[in-house]
């Protein structure tokens, strides 16, 4: 049975974004349903809760969103057998491009896209996707709210 999964093509990513649907496409998902939108804050903390990322400096959480909320990115909804774990390995597992696999969208389009915060690496990531089927279960209702607002 087909499953769903979303993401977001991150402001960094979007010069990208027609290679990264056409990868999408390739690797047997298809993309149910889509929108080129600023992210509104709301969904932003929905889906990087500041409590789940206390690790992350206030800085660089702030940055993120700012990056995030202030740009333009794409959001979507992905339909497919084993489509979470499949985008996982087309996106990457790590986020830290440079660690992905070679191949791996973030690999390939974000891998030179750091910024420091003294000892603190913040990747500026091409894509969000959901890491398991509990995450893409939580994402889902936010991107299929984004959608239809």
């Amino acid at each position: 049975m087909p499953e769903k999964t979303v993401y977001i093509i991150r402001p960094f990513g979007m010069p990208f974004r027609h290679t990264i649907r056409q990868r999408i496409l390739s690797a047997g998902l298809s993309i149910e349903a889509s929108r080129e939108l600023k992210i509104p804050r709301w969904a932003y903390e929905a889906i990087y809760p500041r409590e789940k990322h206390s690790g992350v400096p206030d800085e660089v959480w702030m940055r993120r969103l700012i990056l995030t909320t202030g740009n333009l990115s794409e959001a979507g909804i992905l339909e497919g057998e084993d489509a979470v774990a499949r985008l996982v390995r087309l996106v990457g597992h790590k986020p830290d491009p440079a660690e992905c696999e070679v191949g791996t969208i973030r690999r390939d389009y974000g891998a030179s896209a750091v910024e420091h915060f003294g000892e603190f690496m913040f990747h500026l990531r091409v894509m969000h996707r959901p890491e398991n089927e509990e995450e893409a279960a939580h994402d889902l209702p936010i991107i299929e709210k984004l959608l239809r607002t």
